[in-house]
């Protein structure tokens, strides 16, 4: 559902279905922008997340965190140092998503013009 949303507001996305599904296809589709759930199965994202730090070809890709669990003070700033923006699942609707989504990738926009 979230994948076509996206598609129809012009947005061209891959879906993965755990963490190791993202580590293979990632360097492949080099996205400006991941939107990434941090409890995936095989993979957590927090993984997913680091190994995205550490792979050269995905330098300057954007990441938005969704997560539904509730972060101490500490996850929160290690999940802020990394990505762009954390979301909470469940508290955002479609709408605010993609503005959240949008406004992550307009530096890129920027910086590409």
């Amino acid at each position: 559902m979230l994948r076509e949303s996206l598609s129809r507001e012009g947005f061209e996305a891959q879906v993965c279905f755990d963490g190791q599904q993202a580590i293979e296809v990632l360097p492949h589709f080099k996205p400006d922008l991941v939107y990434l759930d941090l409890l995936l199965p095989r993979v957590s994202g927090l993984e997913v997340l680091e190994w995205i730090h550490r792979h050269p070809a995905l330098k300057g890709t954007r990441v938005v965190i969704a997560t539904s669990k509730d972060l101490t003070e500490e996850e929160t700033a290690a999940l802020e140092r990394m990505a762009q923006a954390v979301v909470r699942k469940g508290a955002t609707d479609l709408r605010d998503l993609l503005g959240t989504l949008r406004g992550v990738l307009a530096p890129a926009v920027s910086e590409a013009a």
